[in-house]
Parts: structure tokens; C-alpha cells; sequence
């Protein structure tokens, strides 16, 4: 009930709501979506949309496809490259059209979906169609049936030879800042609706954040549709086509009833105008859909007028509020507003005549859009801000998350970030102690983050803690109550006697904890110690809202660090790339103290290549990478290139050196391997790192003229 009071007191919020749940019940239960939880199977990629001809020898465009005869059918043939790399295949990018794919008249692809919600039509579809070495210099004929007969908007986006992996990255490489912007819109909607249902404050002037809230969320996802990418990632079809026709118009209401929400005088006739806007025209293409049979590709004017309306509509709201407030000689306090709305609508706008002028030939709609929300939702983020501090704040719940979401922004990094949020959270609650425990994958929790009131303490109270019987219990009441509260934990000692027996010697008399969830997943729990006991009931509802932010950042730092897994390491070998070797030079690298420099070079590579294959290529580089790292260190261990490696050793004395390097040569003998190696030892030092290894790289490859002296085939390096 509080829900609808907020919302509002008519029965409009309880029709659109009805709306909403009939849309997810649709995409749920009558779509694809079901498949979306199932799994997906260096970069090199060849181009195949040039050299397409038509049926009659002419050249043809696969973006703007030739004529079509009187069923709409088109022939479109092209020779495939002389060579196929193992494991690529022919990625097409298709757009509202069907098609048979054959490979010297033999077919080997069909798509031919069937009819959805929104009609024929199916947007941007990714197909990837496997081909073989055997397949190089066959002939590609591609027969295209058009469900819209005439219209410019059926073609092939695109067409690239490459394995799977590298042509959906070379998609997100393109639509990459579209997703983070729509992502970041999204995550703004969520974070506001956090905001709205987890703060208790007075709202004296009636802003309705969880409208915006809405709002933004509903139009962050249909531009995130836009961008293809939750194709890529889902591979569902479509429901995200039904979610692209269907999620622009249900944004209208939610707008319209927080602009008017955030007015002086705020009036029931604009959100009256909107729900019609919104439901007559969703009701009539849907009638008419269902009625006629007319595809809804054809009913598009019928959103775009809907959209018009809202636009006029907030200008009419605009002005209305400016007409009032300076007929009473008050401020509209609306400036940041105004700024962002103007980039929202104009952006709006403009897409919507790109559109129209193209021929509904664009592969992404929104760009403008997407942009325009961005720059409003940024200045209505600083407004809701303003609201907040101008607004009387009624418990230290309201001004722990303005400080919350001030952490969230100033953190330098996620690190950076969480430690400042446990240091603030202990000073702020008066708590002895505040922590982060998350899973080491063996059976225990570890403590990876810790604040204490003692400075002086370098050690967390407790560095582990067993899942059974302790972590367990604590998820189990995770699930009935989102939070554990022990106000004294000597009630534990008969009912969790696991618990008592940890806490209960390192000083812990009562504690809070929330969970930490990374991708809907438990990844461990955050607590405080000690609080004054006064507290602990506020503290709880603090928790519960501090957990969503704790696990955005946390997820930010575990994808940052994933990131530098891929910039700085050799996938396959586990060892550091040549970047790393660069960075460990300026950054860590002591030339005033005694260091090594070795080089290695793996002799026979290419014959084993040759002769076995480039598995057992693949297994020889492993084995001199392991014995290397054995000896030297995963860290000090560099691939230069692709039978070429590098080690920097830190070792005191040159015997010690030339020790470590006799080990690794038996080493990578052991395992029937040979390497050419080079190596310096500088027992004062040497700023000149660069000739140092000018210097192990010559004798390095002497070392393999030596290897090679003799040999007939000299190309079996």
C-alpha cells in the first residue's frame, strides 16, 4: 500500500503496472529467453563484404541489397578466401531478412524464424556458420527471402571470416562506449530506486524518485538492446525484439510523473495526458497487430507520434512551471533540469528524424539519445543531490548514504574505494572493528579487508573462518533476513557454538553482518564489531543498502583485475608479456642492486610445428615456460614472443645466478626440450638495463648458431 501511495492514489499506476507484468510474462514464458543460460562456444579476421555479385553477374552491396523479384527473393554469390584459418567461421550480421546459405550448391544454413510479438521483422541477428580448411575457394551463394518487399531496411550489416570470439569482440570494440553508457543508465535507475526504498526521510515537496527511477531504467535497457550487445552476450532474439518495440513507450508515463513531480504546482492532467499517450498507442498497434495482421515494423508512426506528444509535452509542463513561478516571484529551482531535459528531448529528436530520413536503414537506433539521457540523468544526479541537502534530514541513515555515494565517486580505485567505505562505516557507527570476509575456494573465508580502531593492529581479529558452521549459518539467515544481527554472542553459545568459540576469545561481544553478492551469487559478507548496542538496529538497515554498493565495487575491482590478467600475462604460457617486461623495467626494476638477465630461445619449434603439428607446438612452448617460471617466478618471467622468452633474477651473488640457471637447463632438459640461452649477471648493478640485454640476447643467439652448427635443416628453429 505504501507502494501505491507513493506512486499515486488513482488506479493508473495499477493498470501500468499490470502492463509491465503482462510484458515480462510474454518475454518470460513465450519467447527465448529460456536459452539465453546456456554457453558459448588471436585476433585475425578477414572481411568478406566486398566481391558479392547478383543473380545476373552485376556487382551487389550486402548493406543495400539489389532488387528482389516478385516474391522478394535475391541470389547474392562470392568466392571464399584461398585460406581458412582452423576454427573460423563465416560470421554474418543480418538484418530483418531471411536466408539459405550454401556452399557450392550444397545448403548448410537456414534462417527462417518464425513470426514474433512485433511481427516479421528480427533486427540485427549474429549468425556464425563453421567452416574448414576444405572450405577455402568454395563458392558462397546466399539466397535472401525479404519479409518487407521493397523496403531498404533488409541487408547484411556485415560479413566476417573469423573465429567467434574475435568478431563478437570486434562488435563490442564498436558498440562498446554505447553499452557502458547504457549500462552506466541503468545502474543510475537502480541506484535511485535503492535510494527511494532504502532512505526514510521527509519529502516535504513530493519528488517521485522512483518514477525517475523507472524511467531511467526502462530507457537505459531498450539502449542497451540497441547496442546488440545483450544479443551477443544472451543470444536470445526475440525477446529483445519485443523488449526494443515495447520498452520506449512505457517509458513516457514514468517520465511525464516525475517531471510533473519536481514542478511547483504539480497537476493530474499531464499524467493523465501521458497514460493515454502511452496506452492508446501500445493499445492500438497491438489491436491493430493482432486484428489486421499488420506487422508492427508498419505501425511505427504510430510510436513516433507517441513520442512527439511527450516531448511537447514536457516543453508544455516546462513553461507552465516558469509562467507560475515568475507570475509569484519564486525560484523553479529547475536549472539543472532544464539543461539535461533539453539534451534528453533534443537528443530524443534527432534520432527520431535519422531514423525516418534513413529509410529505417540504420543498424543502431538511439546514438543521440543515449548521449541526451546520459548528459540528464549526470545533471539530475547533481539536482537530486541539491533536493537531498536542502531537505531536513531526519536520522543518520539519510546522511550515511550521501556520504555513501560520496565514497562511491571519490574512491581513486575499487581498493581504494571499499577500504575508505569500512573506515567510514567504523567511525561513523562507533564500531571497534569493520571487515570484509570473502570465499578462498577451500573451504574457508578469508579476510581481505579490515578497519580497526586500534591503528596500531596490522592484523585483522580473525584472518579466517570455516563455510561449515559458521559462514553457512549466517547465509541461511542471510536468506530469511538479509542481515545477521548478534546483540551479545553469548546467546550463541548453545545454538552456534562454531561462532562463540571464534568471537567470542578475540574480544567480539556483538556484531552485524550483511551478505556480498557478486552476480546474484554469495561471494562472502561484511560486518561490523562492537557497535554501541543503541545502534544496532539502525546499523542493520545501513547494512542492507551499504551491501548492493560494497558488491557493485567489489565486482569493479574483480573485473579490473581481470583486465590486467589480459594486458599483462601470456594466456597461454601463464608467464608476463613484453608490457609487463616494460612496466617491471621502470617501475620495479632496482638496477643499483645485483640482478640477472637471461634469454631463451626454443630450438626446433618450428620443425615440431611442421612435423606434429601446432598442439604439440603449443605443449613445447608450455614446458619451457613452466620450467622457467619453476625457477625464476611466474612474476620475473617475460614471453617476448612466440618461442622466445625473458627472466630477470634478483639473486645476491653470481654463483647463486649461475646455479638457478644449470637448474632450469636440466629442467628443460628433463622435460626433452632444448633451449638456446643467454644470460648476464650485474653483481654492482647496471642502469643500462636496455644493453644489458642487448648483451644476453647476442650471446643467446650464439648460443644457437652453436645448437644449429652443423645441422642440414636450419629451418627447424
Amino acid at each position: 500500500m505504501k507502494l501505491l501511495k507513493r506512486f499515486g492514489k488513482s488506479f493508473l499506476p495499477i493498470i501500468y503496472a499490470g502492463m509491465l507484468l503482462a510484458l515480462v510474462f510474454y518475454v518470460l514464458f513465450y519467447t527465448d529467453i529460456q536459452d539465453v543460460f546456456k554457453g558459448y562456444p588471436n585476433e585475425h579476421y578477414q572481411s568478406f563484404t566486398s566481391g558479392w555479385k547478383s543473380q545476373d553477374g552485376s556487382e551487389a552491396s550486402l548493406k543495400k541489397l539489389p532488387s528482389s523479384d516478385a516474391d522478394g527473393r535475391i541470389l547474392l554469390s562470392n568466392i571464399l578466401p584461398d585460406v581458412i584459418p582452423y576454427g573460423e567461421s563465416l560470421n554474418l550480421i543480418s538484418h530483418n531478412i531471411r536466408f539459405s546459405l550454401y556452399l557450392d550448391d550444397v545448403k548448410v544454413y537456414d534462417y527462417y524464424p518464425e513470426e514474433n510479438l512485433t511481427g516479421s521483422g528480427t533486427g540485427d541477428v549474429y549468425h556464425n556458420i563453421s567452416l574448414t580448411a576444405s572450405d577455402a575457394g568454395k563458392t558462397v551463394t546466399i539466397e535472401v527471402l525479404l519479409p518487407y518487399v521493397g523496403e531498404s531496411g533488409g541487408r547484411f550489416s556485415d560479413a566476417v571470416i573469423s573465429n567467434n570470439r574475435t568478431f563478437y569482440y570486434l562488435i563490442f570494440r564498436q558498440n562498446g562506449m554505447a553499452f557502458y553508457l547504457s549500462s552506466l543508465i541503468i545502474f543510475f535507475g537502480i541506484a535511485v530506486i535503492i535510494i527511494h526504498f532504502g532512505m526514510y526521510r521527509e519529502n516535504k515537496y513530493g519528488y517521485n524518485l522512483l518514477a525517475l527511477a523507472l524511467a531511467s531504467t526502462l530507457i537505459g535497457a531498450w539502449t542497451l538492446i540497441e547496442t546488440n550487445v545483450p544479443q551477443i552476450l544472451l543470444g536470445s532474439i526475440n525477446a529483445l525484439r519485443v523488449l526494443d518495440y515495447t520498452l520506449l513507450p512505457l517509458m513516457l508515463y514514468p517520465m511525464i510523473v516525475f517531471i510533473n513531480s519536481i514542478t511547483k504546482r504539480p497537476s493530474k492532467v499531464y499524467p493523465l495526458i501521458a497514460f493515454a499517450t502511452t496506452t492508446l498507442s501500445l493499445g492500438s498497434v497491438f489491436a491493430i497487430h493482432f486484428i489486421f495482421g499488420t506487422d508492427m515494423h508498419n505501425l511505427m508512426p504510430i510510436f513516433f507520434s507517441a513520442y512527439i506528444i511527450t516531448i511537447i509535452l514536457v516543453f508544455v509542463i516546462l513553461i507552465n512551471n516558469y509562467r507560475y513561478c515568475k507570475e509569484r516571484e519564486i525560484p523553479a529551482d529547475l536549472t539543472y533540469f532544464a539543461f539535461g531535459a533539453t539534451f534528453f528531448t533534443g537528443g530524443g529528436l534527432i534520432d527520431l528524424i535519422r531514423y525516418q530520413m534513413s529509410g529505417h536503414s540504420k543498424n543502431s537506433n538511439g546514438s543521440f539519445l543515449r548521449f541526451g539521457l546520459f548528459i540528464f540523468i549526470a545533471t539530475m544526479f547533481l539536482q537530486i543531490i541539491r533536493w537531498l541537502t536542502q531537505e531536513r534530514r531526519t536520522n543518520r541513515r539519510d546522511s550515511f548514504v550521501n556520504s555513501l555515494m560520496h565514497y562511491s565517486m571519490t574512491g581513486e580505485s575499487p581498493e581504494d574505494t571499499i577500504k575508505q567505505m569500512l573506515e567510514y562505516l567504523g567511525k561513523e557507527l562507533l564500531a571497534d572493528r569493520t571487515y570484509i570476509f570473502e570465499d578462498a575456494g577451500d573451504g574457508t573465508y578469508k579476510n581481505t579487508y579490515a578497519w580497526s580502531v586500534k591503528k596500531a593492529s596490522a592484523r585483522p581479529a580473525i584472518e579466517t573462518v570455516p563455510y561449515d558452521g559458521f559462514v553457512d549459518i549466517f547465509y541461511d539467515e542471510y536468506e530469511r533476513s538479509n542481515i545477521v544481527m548478534i546483540q551479545d554472542i553469548a546467546d550463541r553459545k548453545e545454538t552456534n557454538p562454531i561462532i562463540y568459540n571464534i568471537c567470542e576469545p578475540k574480544g567480539i561481544k556483538s556484531l552485524v553482518t550483511a551478505p556480498l553478492r557478486i552476480d546474484g551469487k554469495y561471494a562472502g559478507f561484511f560486518g561490523v564489531d562492537n557497535p554501541p548496542s543503541s545502534n544496532i538496529e539502525e546499523i542493520s538497515g545501513i547494512m542492507q543498502l551499504l551491501e548492493y554498493f560494497l558488491s557493485e565495487i567489489m565486482l569493479q575491482r574483480d573485473n579490473q583485475e581481470k583486465l590486467i590478467q589480459y594486458s599483462y600475462y601470456d594466456q597461454m604460457t601463464g608467464t608476463k608479456n613484453r608490457r609487463a617486461l616494460h612496466e617491471f623495467e621502470i617501475s620495479e626494476l632496482d638496477t643499483k642492486k645485483p640482478y640477472g638477465y637471461v634469454m631463451f630461445d626454443i630450438n626446433g619449434l618450428k620443425k615440431m610445428n611442421d612435423t606434429e603439428g601446432h598442439e604439440a607446438g603449443d605443449m613445447m612452448i608450455k614446458d619451457v615456460a613452466d620450467a622457467l617460471i619453476s625457477v625464476f617466478s611466474k612474476e620475473k618471467v617475460f614471453r617476448m614472443g612466440g618461442d622466445e622468452f625473458a627472466a630477470y633474477s634478483m639473486l645476491e651473488t653470481e654463483d647463486k645466478f649461475l646455479e638457478a640457471i644449470e637448474r632450469v637447463k636440466r629442467l628443460i632438459t628433463e622435460k626433452g626440450r632444448s633451449s638456446s640461452i643467454g644470460y648476464i649477471y650485474r653483481s654492482a648493478g647496471d642502469s643500462d638495463y636496455e644493453a644489458v640485454k642487448k648483451e644476453a640476447d647476442a650471446m643467446m643467439y650464439a648460443d644457437k648458431e652453436r645448437y644449429y652448427a652443423g645441422r642440414n635443416d636450419r629451418r627447424s628453429r
